[in-house]
């Protein structure tokens, strides 16, 4: 592997985020943050459907989660 594909798995490492990452980061409880996903709130990076589609992973880009905490934190302010 060369330098810069390193760089960029090491940036991958830190910016993809699974589910229970992302609940820490957004200082979110499970019951919350399965609301705001159910409702399209939470901007998903991708969603991975495993065995017969009853169970599912999310992966998620850390900045697009720091935008959507930025707005939650302004709407929360008013």
């Amino acid at each position: 592997m060369s330098q810069n594909e390193d760089l960029k798995k090491e940036e991958a490492i830190e910016k993809v985020l699974l589910r229970p990452e992302a609940e820490e980061f957004l200082e979110m409880t499970k019951a919350n943050f399965q609301f705001a996903l159910t409702n399209g709130k939470i901007p998903v990076m991708k969603k991975v459907t495993l065995g017969k589609g009853n169970t599912h992973t999310y992966l998620f880009w850390k900045p697009d989660l720091e935008e959507f905490k930025k707005a939650r934190d302004l709407y929360k302010r008013k």
